[in-house]
C-alpha cells in the first residue's frame, strides 16, 4: 500500500504581522523580498497560490473577519494564558 497520507509543509516566506490597538488596525507584510528571491524554487501553482492566500489574509485582517475577529483573538489569548 502507498502511503500519500501525509502532509507537507512548505513556508513560502510570506508573513503579515497584524497589530490592533485602540480600535486600529495596522497590517505589515512581512518577508517580501525573501519570497521574491527564492520564487525560483516554487511552482507556478505554489506562487499564485501563496500570493492569493496572503492577499485574503490581508483582506480579513483589516475587515476584523474570519482568524482575526476580536471574538477569536480573545480566544487566543486566553488560551495562551491559560497554557502559559
Amino acid at each position: 500500500m502507498d502511503d500519500n497520507s501525509g502532509v507537507t509543509f512548505f513556508d513560502l516566506d510570506l508573513d503579515l504581522y497584524v497589530k490592533a490597538t485602540d480600535g486600529k488596525i495596522e497590517v505589515e507584510q512581512l518577508d517580501q523580498a525573501e519570497f521574491e528571491q527564492r520564487q525560483s524554487g516554487y511552482s507556478h501553482e505554489w506562487i499564485s497560490g501563496a500570493l492569493a492566500g496572503s492577499d485574503e489574509l490581508l483582506r480579513l485582517a483589516l475587515a476584523s473577519t474570519g482568524p482575526f475577529a476580536p471574538a477569536t483573538v480573545s480566544w487566543w489569548r486566553e488560551y495562551v494564558k491559560r497554557e502559559g
